[in-house]
């Protein structure tokens, strides 16, 4: 008979120790995934335009693995292609081209560079917003980024 109690009681403490500790992290901290601020929150992008805003989005979403979350030409594809995009923030990217010009490279692309076209993959106002975006880059003055 103790020998029952024993066995009985010893599968108890089994089962409650079980379900202890199944509920030992419910009522812990919230596990932080992420604090980064988003994109357009960052004091760089602050004093966009609408379209620049437009053509931040659009340079998220089709740009950016080859020229880098921040156009500085480190992205993702980039490095492992091993291939050099261009750093649109250095000023000296754009000297002497026009926006137009600029935005004419977007749309017909630069095959010497390895860049493709992106005239039908995006229709003229997102090519229009991503080079009015990428262009200002170079144009940013260290106190814009404070």
């Amino acid at each position: 008979m103790i020998y029952r109690h024993s066995v009985v009681f010893a599968l108890l403490a089994i089962l409650i120790g079980s379900m202890i500790s199944g509920c030992g992290n419910l009522a812990g901290e919230p596990e932080i995934i992420s604090t980064e601020v988003p994109l357009l929150e960052r004091p760089e992008n602050r004093n966009l335009t609408e379209r620049q805003r437009v053509g931040l989005e659009v340079f998220i979403s089709h740009c950016a693995s080859c020229h880098g979350e921040y156009g500085d030409g480190n992205g993702i594809v980039a490095q492992e292609a091993n291939i050099e995009p261009a750093n649109f923030r250095d000023p000296t990217v754009s000297e002497g081209i026009t926006l137009e010009e600029w935005t004419q490279a977007i749309r017909e692309g630069r095959v010497d560079n390895m860049m493709p076209t992106w005239q039908g993959a995006l229709n003229e106002e997102q090519i229009v917003a991503v080079a009015d975006y990428t262009y200002s880059l170079s144009k940013v003055t260290s106190e814009e980024t404070e």
